[in-house]
């Protein structure tokens, strides 16, 4: 999927919305890792649980979710 397309760009959810679509489920059900405050907002404003990636722009807020520095920082395991 590229930026073509979607009619909207971040933070319009639409991109993270139709993504999920391809893959057969629902945003609701997608863990989003973005590094930017339009990239975050757009996958809270799809439903999706958003994790904050090297988020270090001064001009921004805090984001409203989980803060990583890098892909290290975490670790999946199932269950």
């Amino acid at each position: 999927m590229t930026a073509e397309d979607i009619e909207r760009g971040k933070p319009d959810p639409s991109g993270y919305i139709l993504a999920a679509e391809k893959l057969g489920t629902s945003a609701e059900q997608c863990l989003v890792f973005e590094d930017a405050a339009a990239g975050i907002q757009a996958g809270l404003n799809a439903g999706s649980d958003v994790v904050a990636i090297g988020f270090a722009s001064p001009n921004d807020a805090k984001p409203a979710c989980p803060l990583i520095s890098d892909f290290r920082e975490i670790e999946f395991r199932l269950t």
